[in-house]
């Protein structure tokens, strides 16, 4: 099974080289790397896509706030500052 997913993977970073025009150092290279999603990459995902760049851009951010908030606890731990407001 895990080889069928592996082949997938890797079928669909060739399909996507091809697709936007970019080498496939710009997609990952073997199956399970992950690399983040460059404005030049968002400009042509969302040409190829008839999206926004803002799409990917956003669907960045949240992959990267997820991975943060799930697989790290030290964030939990800052205090809040309070802030007094002068008159």
């Amino acid at each position: 099974m895990q080889m069928m997913r592996d082949g997938l993977v890797a079928l669909a970073a060739c399909l996507l080289v091809a697709l936007v025009g970019v080498g496939k150092r710009a997609t990952a290279q073997e199956p399970g790397q992950r690399g983040a999603v460059t404005a030049d990459m968002a400009l042509r995902l969302s040409r190829a896509f008839e999206t926004t760049p803002q799409v990917w851009i956003d669907l960045q951010k949240d992959y990267e706030l997820w991975h943060a908030a799930t697989g790290s606890h030290g964030w939990k731990k800052v205090k809040t500052v309070e802030l007094k407001r002068s008159a």
